[in-house]
């Protein structure tokens, strides 16, 4: 029996929740899927497995970036399932359309849609989203998105950032800002739902059930510092790298050099924690 075509979900111009947003991952979208921010594969893999994902399911997969969870997933349901990748970044949507591509991976779809606007015709067997409920005002919009979207009984995983990730960078980097550019640095940063409680209620109030809550240890090794800078001008640092001038950047790149040294090993290298919480339950 022949395959029926994808479905095509793309609107003809996409409306984006955060132009800002969608420039900056657009920007940082070719180093992206890169040995420095490898972290965010490995946690791609294990959220897919916190979900259970298995053949022939139809996947979700929210917020989806350079397709670290969507790749994964893709390999899993193979061709009696279906993976479905949205995210508002058209760059990072065509790297992880590539890979699947790469793959052979035909049944994995990736389309351009703000997340707080999606609304399919279809439901699904699993709802996945990497590291993306910070990023929205109201932190219901993706777990309310994931029930809209899932069959009753439906399973479901979202990661956050666990307390101390990005340590040491963290406490260097936002010392060193403090420093140069004391007005972005009283800018605080977005963060997830804060403690087991927290995380339940919003899963609640979203029409979830939340099945577990789990940890996972991830000690994140730079080899250099050009590694390390990649990491902070794509991921630990984009977006307040883009409000500061080109001479700013280098006088930042330029302190950190310096700042960062006490933490690097005998051969140069540094270890970041890049710990995460796998948020699992069902419809």
């Amino acid at each position: 029996m022949p395959e029926s075509p994808p479905r095509d979900y793309s609107p003809v111009m996409a409306i984006p929740r955060s132009r800002e947003a969608q420039e900056q991952f657009d920007r940082v979208a070719p180093g992206f899927f890169s040995s420095p921010l490898s972290y965010f594969e490995t946690h791609g893999a294990g959220l897919v497995s916190a979900a259970g994902v298995k053949s022939g399911d139809r996947v979700l997969d929210l917020a989806c970036g350079a397709g670290s969870a969507s790749i994964p997933a893709a390999s899993i349901v193979g061709r009696s399932g279906k993976l479905v990748g949205i995210d508002i970044s058209r760059g990072m949507l065509d790297v992880a359309a590539r890979r699947a591509r790469t793959e052979g991976f035909h049944w994995a779809e990736f389309h351009q849609r703000p997340v707080e606007e999606l609304d399919l015709e279809e439901r699904f067997d699993v709802a996945l989203c990497g590291f993306a409920v910070h990023h929205f005002d109201d932190q219901t919009t993706v777990p309310r998105v994931m029930a809209r979207h899932l069959e009753p009984g439906g399973r479901w995983a979202f990661s956050l950032w666990a307390e101390g990730s990005s340590e040491p960078h963290r406490t260097v980097f936002n010392r060193l800002i403090r420093e140069l550019r004391p007005d972005l640095a009283a800018a605080p940063g977005r963060s997830g739902p804060q403690g087991r409680a927290a995380i339940e209620r919003l899963a609640h109030e979203s029409g979830l059930s939340t099945r577990a809550i789990e940890l996972a240890e991830v000690d994140h090794v730079l080899d250099n510092f050009d590694d390390y800078w990649h990491y902070v001008k794509t991921s630990g640092g984009r977006s307040l790298l883009t409000r500061v001038s080109e001479d700013e950047a280098q006088r930042i790149r330029d302190g950190l050099q310096a700042a960062i040294a006490p933490h690097l090993d005998s051969q140069g290298r540094l270890t970041l924690c890049m710990d995460a919480l796998y948020v699992t339950g069902l419809r």
